[in-house]
């Protein structure tokens, strides 16, 4: 059945009819769909027959025949393309061109005439290009008109070559009856699509609350995770008319989670408290800077490590950022310092005075630096002039942000803010701009450390016992698994070839395996 209403029309299959739609040069075959809902456009063509005139036109040539210059010929043209069609196929179809009205014009009833038969040319024997012309039927129907250049009156041929009045009259009734059944089934399908739409409601509510299950779950114990996702995707192919989008959410999930890896990670036995060491990436090397005894350690490529000094002045220090000619310490007691890239000198550039309060990062671009402080509320920006000397310090940010939660920061050209809810905020030349981490599962619950760098192409968070890596633009890539405990400190080569990470057990390296 095919009933149109309010602007909309609305198709139920029953197996011995073919229905398409024609819209923006493609042919939609709906026939096998138990029911469809769509809203009306204008320049739609709809296309109905019977099932043999599916099965033995096709939809290519219907389509073939649809987009080029429609004539009252339609039928010729379609027989031109299948030679050894059966004529009483293609008088089992109609096309019916739309052109909504804006505004409805008053209640019609829908007329039907029926053409004489002409002799004189043997092709008029087959009927021309169907044709319907539809009003509003209760204020409910919209106004149709063809579409196409040569439809002037509205017509339906019949196979009978002459029709008397007493079969116009009940074909009248029973298309209104039809139209009728059709207004009664739409509101009782109407009834039952919301009761659906409840139920689908409280099922995608359920969803939700099982989603944030697995996500608990998945902090602990990713492999359990998976299975337990295994099984909900059981549950949902189990319900009828589950929603494409929890389908979506489902399978985003599994991306998300499966995208978890286990790298083999080498453990270096530096002889230093590993919690205290500070990670930095220098000309294709790890330098760690271990804060409980100042000494100095660089790191191979092929995981070897070499201590290179040790200073009483780097003891206690909390935070590092490389610069081009050296790297940048924080100590929270004696302040701001500066070792060269031959870790040969220590210099103290800026004095603790109190003047940043509480530091939550560092972090450097070229040679400007770049301090978190959280009790001016503000990062606040040094001009680098060269051998680690400062000057000029300024507010980078233009706008509020809340310090309550923030934890880090990072510099690839744009500023990354990091805050411990897991909220992760881009500046430029101290503006906001439209960022946000997406396609992450689970997500993020207590980030503490983020990286990034010059020309990088992604961006990496500490987040309990993983790395999570997005690309610049907050598209979630992959999760990189600690089996040593929480994730203390991190650092990247510049070639985003290698990683270092500190935990409460050591130090570890492992490859990113892009």
């Amino acid at each position: 059945a095919l009933v149109v209403w309010g602007g909309s029309l609305l198709f139920r299959a029953s197996g011995n009819v073919f229905f398409a739609l024609f819209r923006n040069n493609e042919l939609v075959d709906m026939s096998k769909d138990r029911f469809v809902q769509e809203a009306i456009r204008d320049n739609d063509a709809l296309v109905l027959g019977t099932a043999v005139f599916g099965e033995r036109i096709g939809t290519t040539l219907l389509k073939q025949v649809l987009q080029s210059e429609l004539s009252d010929d339609w039928q010729y043209l379609l027989r031109n393309e299948v030679k050894d069609i059966e004529e009483n196929a293609l008088l089992s179809g109609i096309i019916l061109s739309i052109n909504i009205r804006q505004h409805p014009s008053e209640e019609e009833v829908i007329e039907i005439t029926m053409p004489g038969m002409e002799t004189s040319k043997k092709k008029m024997s087959m009927p021309k290009m169907p044709r319907f012309s539809l009003g509003t039927i209760g204020s409910f129907f919209s106004g149709f008109t063809g579409i196409f250049k040569r439809i002037q009156t509205p017509d339906v041929y019949l196979k009978t070559p002459k029709p008397s009045r007493s079969i116009k009259k009940w074909l009248i009734v029973v298309l209104l009856a039809v139209l009728l059944t059709g207004s009664i089934y739409f509101t009782l399908r109407r009834n039952k699509t919301q009761e659906i739409e409840s139920e689908q409601a409280v099922f995608e509510q359920e969803l939700q609350t099982q989603l944030e299950r697995v996500q608990e779950i998945a902090q602990r114990d990713p492999a359990q995770a998976q299975r337990a996702l295994d099984a909900l995707s059981e549950q949902i192919g189990s319900v009828q008319g589950a929603s494409t989008q929890i389908d979506e959410q489902l399978q985003q999930t599994y991306d998300a989670l499966y995208a978890s890896e286990y790298p083999e990670w080498n453990s270096l036995n530096i002889p230093v408290a590993a919690s205290s060491v500070t990670l930095l990436s220098q000309d294709g090397q790890f330098v760690a800077i271990a804060g409980d005894d100042g000494s100095v350690w660089t790191i191979s490529t092929d995981n070897s490590f070499t201590k290179i000094a040790t200073y009483s002045e780097l003891v206690g220090v909390t935070f590092g950022a490389h610069a081009v000619s050296g790297s940048y310490l924080y100590q929270p007691d004696t302040g701001l310092w500066f070792i060269d890239n031959s870790g040969n000198s220590v210099e103290k550039i800026i004095d603790q005075s109190g003047q940043w309060g509480t530091v939550l990062g560092i972090s450097t671009y070229k040679d400007n630096l770049y301090v978190l402080s959280k009790g001016l509320s503000q990062v606040v920006k040094y001009l680098g002039i060269g051998g680690g000397q400062l000057s000029n310090a300024s507010s980078y940010l233009q706008e509020p942000v809340t310090f309550d939660n923030v934890s880090d920061l990072t510099i690839d050209g744009y500023i990354y803010l990091l805050h411990a809810d897991g909220q992760t905020e881009k500046f430029i030349s101290g503006k906001r701009t439209d960022f946000a981490l997406r396609g992450v599962f689970p997500k993020l619950v207590s980030p503490q450390k983020i990286v990034t760098g010059i020309d990088w192409g992604h961006v990496y968070i500490a987040d309990g016992s993983s790395v999570l890596i997005f690309t610049s633009d907050g598209q979630y890539v992959k999760r990189i698994m600690s089996t040593y405990g929480h994730v203390l400190r991190l650092a990247v080569d510049d070639s985003e070839q290698r990683l270092v990470i500190t935990t409460e057990n050591g130090v570890f390296t492992a490859g990113l395996n892009f």
